[in-house]
């Protein structure tokens, strides 16, 4: 078989379908290759004994700027309360968010997080990343993420009892040596989102998505074994495309395109989670799980 089309997005997860989408919602004509059985990529949920399990620890983030692209309420979320418990000495401690929680300040306030000055740099912190302009943000100089606490004047029990061990969780690495740029953002989304699980999984996510494209627009089970300028070379034939984008891991990246070059395999992440659940669903969240981010 062999195709003329406008564009061929490789990869059907999160970066590819709001890739294809957006492009669609242009008036182009969009197909998009994915190897796997499902669209979402590594978005994937089964179904085990009454339980709806996803494959890895994924949430839901309405502060992620792509979030605004989903009709959130079709998706059925259940909502996770917006803060932290803290475990000191055996002892749990809950750190909430006093937006959501008025009543619930005195407990946060007074939570083993260090001195009042720590507890007032953790909550200027989160105001200047959550509500500063994305562009000054952007503009601050780049260090580490712990410098960058430090220097906000976050201290040692604030950054240690709850800043690296949350963190850790987000970012699978708990020296704090991601970008400070890329902190800045993160905490916005935690600042300004709420978290929460679709009721039928994380796979439904990318399956709204692919439902936006034009039937016959989305072709499963279609690995592509090479990429050259305007073709695409699957195991049933060739695409000929005006553009060709290349939304996968980055293994297959470097593998289809070689002037990419894909992370070291040690730079991966692997991790095992489980997740409690939220209000109003019955789940489960297992495997292993590398970061990942929309």
């Amino acid at each position: 078989m062999s195709s003329r089309v406008e564009v061929v997005v490789v990869g059907a997860g999160l970066a590819g379908l709001s890739a294809a989408t957006r492009l669609a919602g242009e008036g182009l004509d969009v197909h998009v290759l994915e190897a796997g059985a499902h669209a979402g990529g590594r978005l994937a949920t089964e179904r085990i004994d009454g339980f709806v399990v996803d494959r890895g620890f994924q949430v839901l983030n309405t502060g992620y700027p792509r979030a605004a692209d989903l009709d959130l309420e079709a998706l059925r979320l259940g909502w996770f309360q917006r803060g932290a418990v803290l475990r000191v000495d055996g002892k749990a401690h809950h750190v909430v968010d006093p937006r959501q929680r008025p009543a619930a300040v005195v407990g946060t306030a007074t939570a083993p997080l260090g001195s009042l000055r720590d507890k007032a740099a953790l909550v200027r912190f989160s105001l200047r990343a959550g509500y500063l302009p994305v562009e000054q943000l952007l503009r601050t100089p780049e260090r580490t993420a712990e410098q960058a606490l430090r220097t906000a004047g976050v201290g040692d029990t604030a950054l240690d009892r709850f800043f690296r061990p949350f963190l850790a969780g987000v970012l699978l690495e708990d020296e704090l040596t991601t970008s400070s740029r890329y902190l800045d953002l993160l905490w916005r989304s935690f600042v300004r989102g709420a978290i929460g699980l679709p009721a039928d999984g994380m796979q439904a996510v990318g399956e709204q998505l692919a439902a936006r494209l034009d039937e016959g627009r989305l072709h499963l089970h279609t690995p592509v074994r090479t990429v050259a300028p305007r073709a695409v070379v699957t195991d049933t034939g060739t695409w000929t495309a005006d553009a060709v984008v290349v939304a996968t891991d980055p293994e297959t990246a470097a593998r289809l395109l070689p002037v990419v070059q894909a992370s070291a395999p040690d730079t991966s992440r692997p991790t095992s989670t489980c997740c409690p659940r939220p209000r109003g669903t019955r789940r489960s969240s297992s495997s292993e799980s590398r970061r990942a981010g929309w």
